[in-house]
């Protein structure tokens, strides 16, 4: 893992007059570190109340100048100081990002006009292969070149999206022993705004395209590099040794999930879509709508897929969850009856008890929704139904072992199930949501099947009757 540097002079916004110098660590996760030769009081500098409670520290901004680049150090939380924090000798804060090349006062200033961004897979999800080769033999020639691909541009809800190769040049590393040519290319997105916008807009577009990439290739996928550029009309950024003025800044975020991005890519046997069953801007128009109507359930289903692996128990109530908040989305309230006829019912119910006390109690039971196990049978009957017999086989016996065993640890903090393995059902449990959304993606059938068949862990354990 490699680490930017940069040393300068830091100082809380309004407090140019008191500078302290130190130097700003960056590594590739986006995880950064400030360290400091003195220090500042981040509790009085920070917004420290809610509702007028005093809370302790919370995240602050400090500003930055290193050789002339201006830096900007969001969500800083001092992690060691050494004193007191206005008379420190020395101070460590770590920061949730670092905007190089601008110094932005408020992270909610709607001054950005677009995003770019590379992702982890993008490139065999995109399927746009830009070198031919051929290999010489009996001494004939051999050679690699460089095909350019024509970029991908089109508009939707109020945003221009651009996808373009990015490759340099060849690169020749000559050493003692050898000789290596190297060409690199990478799939660049760019996302520009019809009007101005803050940071936290670019995070959700960045965001949406990490779970689209997630979904397709069934592990967790995220962003490489980031930068921003300034809206038209605003702040203007200027770098070190060269005349020139600039609105793009480097954007060094920690996500939730670090990307590593010289890792081999996900075998593209093993995608469950790609750009070659369904185009990127079809993709797009579909997911950027779907995503946001499903935002509960896509928000845990792919938080667990970002996550350190945890308790097979967790991740099987989460995965209940999923499907429930999913079955939401896709059937909307799950109302058993129509709102008269319902209050027919409880009226004729509340006229034949006559006790207060239980005509309270039964009245507080009926509900006007269908059970959790009827939402998750109707769930499942949305995706292709030979994929759905594949994974789950007895749909009714499927959801009764997820609703005991979700009652079971919700209520007593033990698994009831005992028809099955918790692991094997929370597995197949997320893949279903997985399925369903993409058929709301409006996948084929022969697509989700695949998707199924693809998956080197389901492939095995999927039910056979």
């Amino acid at each position: 893992m490699t680490e930017k540097k940069w040393h300068g002079y830091w100082w809380l916004p309004g407090q140019e007059d008191r500078k302290v110098p130190g130097s700003l660590h960056v590594q590739d996760s986006g995880q950064t570190r400030l360290s400091l030769i003195g220090g500042f009081d981040l509790e009085q500098a920070a917004q420290s109340s809610i509702d007028g409670d005093k809370i302790g520290a919370r995240a602050v901004t400090i500003l930055g100048l290193c050789a002339s680049v201006k830096i900007t150090l969001i969500g800083g939380l001092a992690s060691l100081t050494h004193g007191w924090p206005e008379s420190a000798d020395y101070q460590e804060i770590s920061g949730s990002r670092a905007l190089i090349g601008t110094h932005l006062q408020r992270a909610d200033d709607p001054v950005f006009a677009s995003v770019m961004f590379t992702l982890e897979n993008f490139g065999p999800f995109l399927g746009r292969y830009t070198f031919d080769h051929t290999d010489g033999l009996h001494g004939e020639t051999s050679s690699v070149v460089y095909k350019p691909i024509d970029n991908i541009s089109f508009s939707f809800e109020g945003w221009k999206f651009q996808v373009y190769t990015y490759f340099p040049t060849f690169q020749t590393h000559d050493r003692r022993g050898s000789s290596a040519v190297e060409g690199t290319t990478r799939e660049v997105l760019i996302a520009t705004s019809d009007v101005p916008r803050p940071l936290t807009d670019f995070d959700e577009i960045a965001k949406t395209f990490m779970d689209l990439l997630t979904l397709a290739s069934g592990e967790a996928c995220g962003v490489t590099e980031m930068s921003l550029e300034f809206a038209k009309d605003k702040n203007v950024t200027y770098l070190p040794n060269d005349g020139r003025s600039y609105r793009v800044v480097q954007d060094h975020k920690r996500w939730i999930h670090a990307a590593r991005p010289d890792d081999a890519p996900q075998d593209l046997r093993r995608f469950r879509f790609t750009c070659s069953d369904m185009s990127f801007e079809e993709l797009t128009r579909a997911w950027l709508p779907l995503r946001r109507r499903a935002s509960a359930a896509t928000n845990l289903l792919f938080g667990l897929y970002y996550a350190r692996p945890g308790f097979t128990e967790t991740r099987l109530l989460s995965a209940a969850v999923v499907a429930e908040s999913l079955h939401w989305t896709v059937f909307g309230s799950p109302l058993r009856w129509d709102k008269e006829e319902f209050k027919s019912l409880r009226a004729a119910i509340d006229g034949s008890i006559a006790d207060p006390q239980r005509r309270a109690w039964v009245k507080d039971r009926i509900k006007n929704e269908t059970s959790f196990r009827e939402r998750l049978i109707e769930l499942a009957s949305r995706p292709n139904q030979s994929a759905v017999a594949a994974l789950i086989g007895d749909v009714d016996k499927w959801a009764k072992n997820v609703v005991d065993a979700r009652n079971g640890l919700a209520h007593t903090g033990a698994d009831t199930n005992k028809n099955g393995d918790i692991f094997e059902l929370t597995q197949v449990t997320l893949f279903l949501a997985s399925l369903t959304l993409m058929k709301e993606l409006g996948f084929s059938d022969e697509v989700q099947i695949e998707a199924l068949r693809r998956d080197e862990y389901l492939s095995v354990i999927r039910h056979k009757d």
